[in-house]
């Protein structure tokens, strides 16, 4: 875990501001590549940090909070978000970056005129200026600057806009070398912030001046397309049709878009176990490098071109402002099982990882909805299972269009959602009786549709997949030797090759489980493989492929040999009934340590995460066991 780095020699910068004001793409701007993602000491909360270099060469520190929309904090990322802004020293700088959207400025100034109520050297940044020329309207920052006594500079031009923008940083801190009060942290009562809107409304109509005659005429048809969009996105029928269209669509293009990179990294991996086996001959180090360490790495990272469209996807539906309306639509659902359209994005994000969707349930001020949203994140179909899925579904559709696999797909995320909310709703009942906590109430300001910012999302998304992969890399590599070592000791007599793959140590251990798997139609080589991804669930992929390609020709894919691979009775091992059961397994099953101690932390209860754990694991093997039983009677095998 990364701490996050202070120095009371480096003047320190924050970028503060409402959620989608614009303040992280400024952020990024002003970084350039130095950015990086922190956490906050003691808390899991993540800011995203940067420097840019001065004119004479000394480093400014930046820093990107959570958004606020009030010094009040009411959530833990707020709270965690207002203690930096007040972290101030006595020895080092420490200016504020103010971040309000020109096109919702009455709203967005509220915590603005808050931070120069504290007492902070504060620059307002106006963005969306864009959005606000299109209405026919343009915002004055010089007035803005003499009514409220502080710099503001407006981005227009990217790159002049920043440049003046580093320029006014200069500035105050060249006439800002020690703060000449320290802020006190204070809480701002109604009737103070009341005024604060007043305040920031009567600012509106002197600020934002009218720049051509139809203005009215073309902010109507501006917004109109909005609302154009949103009587088919919010309609009480057709929107949550819309939303289950795109939710396939984007499942099917996970498929789509990645096929071409996916064969290319499965015959770079090919071919390179090759050159090792042509290069270095027979012998266990050869086996190991080609088999253990390439060959199951490779099983695992010809998934990574689709875990980075996944993050994709994520980041348009964000960007592009339809996130907030998928919110809206889930929150009436959503309520009917102690939740509100607040856990949408914790869910959403839970596609990706649980880790970063735990941490996002933050922004959840009521504590009852919070542990429920944090209790059934693990339910969502994460990226990691997303290699195991990739390969089941393979086995079922060997050969066909890519839509019939993305709806195959999309079936199982939406069985995953199905079965949290069912899980939600009865732990949200049982719930109901210990924890007497005030149903709350759920308002989303909904921004225009916007195109989506292509630079930064790809850019997001690499930096995410190259962090998943950072993260599973280790791990799916070291268990693949260790899945290697279990299949291929103990040795002949002569040391050269191994014995019969029914006495190895993998088989050993496998024998002890075999009881469990059994009833789920499967043998003890799919136990070792369900062993070893508690760990982490992308592992069972490359546990399989070490474990099948140790009897069988290595010249056969992971799939072939599945499909050759035999029970002792001679039938086979994997077929649509026993796949459906694993399908359902990885559903359900909590197997992701990470996962379990962030959870752990984020409650600050152990057996919280115990009862996920047992519970979902528990769930996991029933319902595998019970799939697998009634296709066999509906003739199904």
């Amino acid at each position: 875990m990364k701490v996050f780095e202070r120095s009371a020699e480096v003047p320190k910068v924050i970028f503060a501001g409402p959620p989608n004001s614009g303040k992280t793409t400024l952020f990024n701007l002003m970084s350039g590549q130095s950015a990086k993602t922190v956490n906050y000491p003691g808390s899991t909360v993540e800011f995203n940090k940067g420097y840019f270099e001065r004119a004479g060469g000394e480093k400014v520190l930046l820093v990107d909070i959570p958004g606020i929309v009030s010094l009040n904090a009411v959530s833990l990322d707020e709270e965690v978000a207002v203690e930096e802004i007040f972290s101030i020293n006595d020895k080092s700088p420490h200016i504020i970056l103010s971040v309000v959207d020109a096109s919702q400025f009455s709203r967005h100034m509220l915590p603005a005129l808050q931070l120069i109520d504290a007492g902070f050297e504060v620059i307002i940044v106006l963005t969306m200026d864009d959005i606000l020329r299109s209405r026919g309207y343009e915002s004055d920052d010089k007035k803005l600057s003499e009514l409220i006594g502080c710099k503001t500079v407006k981005i227009k031009n990217s790159l002049k806009d920043i440049n003046i923008l580093r320029g006014e940083v200069e500035n105050s801190l060249a006439k800002n070398k020690i703060p000449e009060a320290k802020p006190e942290k204070k809480r701002f009562t109604p009737v103070e912030i009341k005024a604060s809107y007043t305040l920031a409304e009567e600012l509106e109509k002197k600020v934002i001046i009218k720049t051509e005659p139809d203005a009215p005429v073309k902010k109507k048809k501006e917004n109109s397309l909005t609302r154009s969009l949103d009587s088919f996105f919010l309609h009480r029928f057709w929107g949550f049709i819309f939303f289950l269209m795109i939710m396939s669509f984007s499942f099917a293009s996970v498929f789509w878009f990645a096929s071409p990179a996916m064969d290319l990294i499965d015959n770079l991996f090919s071919g390179l176990a090759g050159i090792v086996r042509d290069s270095f001959g027979s012998s266990i180090a050869t086996d190991l490098l080609a088999d253990g360490i390439i060959g199951g790495s490779g099983a695992v990272m010809i998934f990574v071109p689709q875990i980075f469209v996944l993050f994709m996807i994520l980041g348009i539906l964000e960007d592009s402002g339809y996130l907030a309306r998928g919110a809206a639509i889930i929150d009436k659902p959503l309520s009917m099982i102690g939740l509100n359209g607040r856990s949408f994005v914790p869910m959403l994000s839970g596609f990706a990882c649980a880790i970063p969707a735990i941490m996002a349930s933050r922004t959840i001020p009521n504590k009852k909805e919070r542990l429920l949203t944090i209790f059934i994140l693990p339910l969502m179909t994460c990226s990691a299972r997303l290699p195991v899925f990739v390969l089941l579904i393979a086995f079922l559709f060997p050969v066909g269009d890519s839509y019939i696999k993305g709806l195959t797909l999309s079936a199982i995320y939406l069985t995953g959602i199905t079965g949290s909310f069912i899980i939600s709703a009865i732990s949200s009942r049982i719930a109901g009786k210990y924890m007497k906590i005030e149903k709350s109430s759920f308002i989303l300001e909904l921004p225009v549709y916007r195109k989506p910012g292509m630079k930064y999302i790809l850019k997001n998304s690499g930096r995410s997949t190259w962090a998943y992969i950072r993260k599973a890399g280790p791990l799916i590599i070291i268990f693949s030797m260790i899945i290697w070592f279990l299949t291929n000791f103990p040795r002949t007599d002569d040391g050269m090759n191994p014995v019969p793959y029914d006495e190895s140590y993998a088989a050993d251990i496998g024998h002890i489980i075999e009881p469990v798997m059994e009833p789920a139609g499967l043998d003890w080589r799919v136990g070792v493989a369900l062993v070893s991804s508690v760990a982490a669930r992308e592992i069972f992929v490359s546990s399989l492929a070490v474990m099948f390609n140790v009897s069988e020709d290595n010249e056969k894919d992971l799939l072939l040999n599945m499909k050759n691979a035999r029970l002792k009775d001679g039938s086979p091992l994997f077929t649509t009934a026993t796949i459906a059961g694993l399908i359902i397994f990885f559903l359900f099953a909590l197997q992701c340590i990470s996962t379990v101690a962030v959870a752990w932390r984020e409650t600050g209860s152990i057996m919280f995460a115990f009862s996920q754990v047992v519970i979902f694991t528990g769930l996991a093997l029933g319902m595998m066991i019970a799939t697998v039983q009634l296709l066999r009677l509906a003739g199904i095998n």
